[in-house]
C-alpha cells in the first residue's frame, strides 16, 4: 500500500467518523429534545413531508405513540428528518 493510498484511506475514515459523530449528535438532540420553543411537545421523528397550499407540514411519530400533522418543527428535528431521508436515498440508489 503506497503512502497515498493509506492518506486516501485515512481521509475517507476520518469522514465516515465525522458523519457518524453528527447523526449520533442530531439522533441525540431528537431523542432528548432539547428544544428552545416552550410550546413543542416531545417527538420521536417526522414520518412524512406534504404541502398544504402554502405550507408545510409533516406527519410527526410523537412520544405518546400518537401521529399528527404539524406545520412547525424544531431544527434538530428537521436536520435529523432531512439526514435519514438522504440516507434512504442513498440506498436506493446504490
Amino acid at each position: 500500500m503506497t503512502n497515498e493510498q493509506k492518506k486516501e484511506g485515512s481521509s475517507e475514515n476520518q469522514q465516515m467518523a465525522a458523519e457518524a459523530n453528527e447523526d449520533r449528535r442530531a439522533k441525540d438532540a431528537v431523542t432528548n429534545n432539547k428544544s428552545d420553543v416552550p410550546d413543542c411537545e416531545p417527538a420521536v421523528k417526522v414520518l412524512k413531508q406534504r404541502k398544504n397550499g402554502n405550507i408545510t407540514e409533516y406527519l410527526v411519530l410523537f412520544r405518546d405513540g400518537s401521529r399528527h400533522w404539524c406545520d412547525y418543527i424544531t431544527p434538530a428535528l428537521f436536520d435529523y428528518y432531512q439526514k435519514t431521508k438522504q440516507k434512504r436515498r442513498n440506498r436506493k440508489r446504490s
